[in-house]
């Protein structure tokens, strides 16, 4: 897990769930309830961690809870 500081910036491909909770003020759910509707692509990693492309993450901009 690493702290987000800028979106813009951050040089990690993926980032976690918390990670980008945490960075974009909402409840995991939220992200969650995103990835549910399609509006995020889930990639899940062989630890079984779900994380979010940090590219999406930028195009996709702050969700709305």
């Amino acid at each position: 897990m690493s702290i987000i500081l800028d979106l813009a910036t951050h040089s990690e491909p993926f980032v976690s769930v918390t990670d980008i909770a945490t960075y974009w003020q909402v409840n995991r759910s939220t992200i969650y309830r995103d990835i549910a509707k399609g509006a995020l692509t889930p990639h899940y990693m062989p630890s079984g961690y779900i994380r979010i492309a940090i590219e999406e993450a930028r195009a996709y901009g702050k969700p709305h809870e």
